[in-house]
């Protein structure tokens, strides 16, 4: 019984020893403790947040800095363009310019501005071959055979007007035309001193120049025009008059030197002939397109079209018969 006793003395101290552990836990905590907490929480989302957001910031700093690279490697782009186009054109204007000299002083830049010098910088021509160089390479020497060319275009549609006038009564016999221009005295000796005036042009530059004379086109145009002149006074009895009118047609190569005296009519002729060959295949492909529209009209719409009765209109109906009809038509 002792024995009993100490065993039921042990458990109770248990008991008791339990109860005691129950009673000191700590009570679960309620709505205030957990607001407490909060601010811990929300400190640490809060954290979170600015971490997230200085990534962020951190992200479009840097798409910030590509797109500004970006932008300065199309500026440069862009600016390296435009440079270049520049460039280009500055070459170009310069090459048209360098031209517009040497066809305006009729002789090569590469020779120099003082072709009477050679390589050593000694002169090596006559003080007359110097003197007229200077002579006929100055604006003024231009500004007067320009002139001297508008009279005789003025000259050229006055013939021209008054010999329309013998047809179609004279139109066989026009040396005996009361209108002919070849009759009346002030038009033939106009025509011979502009002719003199012309072989003593073209015998200067041909003094002047020597071998580089045929270097330059014009040079060759006054040339052919002064000879033709010549040869049309020399056999204009003995041809008929039907071929010179060919050779007094080549008077009107004159006109063109008047590009010569203004730069920008030089650069727009230039120009114009510079883009013949754009223009040749830009006219080959409209062709080309005509030609398959034309076969796409002739299989598909002339067996409709031939069945239409257009009244009056004999060619609407076969208007696209074959394929030259149909490009005509287009």
């Amino acid at each position: 019984s002792a024995h009993f006793a100490a065993e039921r003395e042990r458990e109770r101290e248990g008991e008791r020893a339990q109860s005691r552990t129950f009673l000191v836990m700590p009570a679960p905590p309620d709505v205030t403790d957990v607001a407490d907490e909060e601010p811990e929480k929300g400190a640490t989302t809060s954290a979170l947040e600015q971490l997230t957001s200085e990534g962020e910031a951190s992200a479009t700093e840097v798409n910030e800095k590509e797109s500004n690279v970006s932008e300065k490697g199309k500026g440069y782009g862009t600016t390296s363009f435009l440079k270049q186009m520049t460039t280009q054109m500055t070459k170009h204007v310069t090459k048209q310019t360098t031209t517009f000299i040497e066809e305006a002083a009729r002789v090569p830049l590469d020779i120099g501005h003082r072709p009477w010098l050679n390589k050593a910088g000694e002169t090596t021509w006559p003080p007359l071959r110097i003197w007229l160089y200077k002579i006929t390479t100055a604006q003024k020497f231009d500004t007067c055979m320009g002139a001297i060319i508008i009279f005789n275009m003025i000259l050229i549609i006055y013939e021209t007007d008054y010999r329309a006038q013998c047809y179609p009564e004279y139109a066989d016999r026009i040396p005996l035309c009361p209108h002919n221009p070849d009759n009346i005295a002030w038009i033939n000796v106009s025509n011979m001193i502009l002719l003199a005036v012309y072989t003593f042009e073209a015998a200067l530059h041909i003094y002047i120049l020597r071998r580089a004379y045929v270097k330059n086109r014009w040079n060759l145009l006054d040339f052919f025009i002064v000879t033709a002149g010549w040869f049309t006074l020399s056999f204009e009895g003995a041809i008929n008059v039907s071929y010179l009118r060919i050779f007094r047609i080549t008077r009107l190569g004159r006109a063109f030197r008047i590009v010569l005296s203004i730069r920008e009519l030089y650069m727009l002729l230039t120009g114009l002939v510079s883009s013949f060959k754009a223009i040749f295949f830009g006219a080959l492909l409209l062709w080309l397109m005509l030609i398959c529209w034309g076969i796409v009209l002739v299989e598909f719409v002339h067996p409709v079209n031939s069945l239409i009765d257009y009244g009056d209109c004999e060619r609407c109906s076969r208007g696209f018969r074959s394929v030259v009809d149909s490009t005509l038509s287009l």
